[in-house]
């Protein structure tokens, strides 16, 4: 699907959303709802990749470990958030999801393929699988600082929450680059928010880890983020965060293409990644926000960059 009708999907989802009311939130999941009340967030994600991490952790051109070459991979995701304030110590969190993926490479291996049968193109497009949390508030600042000159960043302490979810099969294991597992998958978290000033600058570090157990025989993976974000103006907010899944030992399901040409994009990997961007609140009503994300390190997975958009509306 072109990228222009994957926009206008996009916004046309905005715009079934936009009359509901939520509660706003910045770059911490480690706050939770108001009693009662709601927050939703739309995500278009794009990632683009012509590179790759080997089993061996070094990089190389996409698909040449089976001696492929051009290879090229895009992935676009639209992504729901949502979030319901239970109680004053509870919040649930639903995460669901609608993927596309695209790879293509020049086969010069198959003897049997022409000329102009040599470039290779798949695609597919399914929903994502579906992740289910409830997020419990341990500690938080005793009061709410009314003098913050920062309407994004009204607080100020520690926030300490636990978070643990459950993924649910709901990817199209049957699709020509699988979306999913078709395994339940278990999460959980320990998400660490720290509000403070810098020189009188609103400022947050926001440290989250955990423990993920995999369905069926994929590794188990230790997902990691640090977050640090500074109130540039009033509305304004500059964060920068690394991020990393980890995953250990002998990958069964790696990432990757075969040269039976089947293409595991949901899959045993491991990675980091650098990301920047700014939430901005453009009216009493919506906040959006940008990130550039770029893959730095891995094994077994795609390096590539992504860009990731959103707009959260209260």
């Amino acid at each position: 699907m072109h990228l222009s009708i994957r926009l206008a999907l996009f916004f046309t989802l905005l715009c079934l959303v936009s009359s509901l009311c939520a509660q706003p939130r910045v770059a911490s999941s480690a706050k939770l709802q108001p009693v009662g009340r709601s927050y939703f967030q739309l995500d278009a994600l794009f990632f683009t990749a012509g590179e790759e991490f080997a089993p061996e952790a070094f990089r190389r051109n996409l698909f040449s470990g089976v001696r492929y070459n051009d290879g090229q991979f895009t992935q676009t995701d639209l992504n729901f958030h949502y979030e319901y304030g239970v109680s004053e110590r509870l919040s649930a969190v639903l995460k669901l999801g609608y993927r596309f993926f695209e790879a293509r490479f020049t086969d010069n291996l198959d003897p049997r393929l022409r000329p102009n049968e040599r470039a290779i193109r798949i695609t597919a497009s399914s929903f994502d699988e579906t992740w289910l949390s409830a997020r419990y508030l341990i500690t938080k600042p005793s009061a709410t600082q009314p003098n913050t000159p920062s309407t994004l960043m009204p607080t100020s302490g520690w926030t300490l929450s636990v978070q643990g979810g459950i993924k649910f099969p709901t990817g199209d294991i049957t699709a020509r680059i699988p979306t999913g597992t078709g395994l339940l998958d278990y999460d959980l978290r320990l998400l660490l928010l720290s509000e403070f000033m810098i020189s009188d600058v609103p400022s947050l570090l926001h440290i989250e880890g955990g423990y993920r157990l995999r369905g069926g025989d994929y590794r188990d993976a230790i997902p990691i983020r640090v977050e640090f974000g500074v109130a540039a103006a009033k509305e304004l907010l500059l964060r920068g965060s690394f991020n990393s899944m980890l995953a250990f030992g002998e990958f069964l399901r790696p990432v990757g293409i075969t040269e039976e040409q089947t293409l595991t994009v949901v899959g045993d990997e491991s990675y980091g990644q650098l990301t920047v961007g700014f939430v901005a609140l453009f009216s009493p009503f919506i906040n959006v926000s940008f990130d550039f994300n770029a893959r730095i390190f891995g094994r077994s997975t795609f390096a590539g960059n992504t860009v990731q958009l959103g707009l959260i509306f209260r």
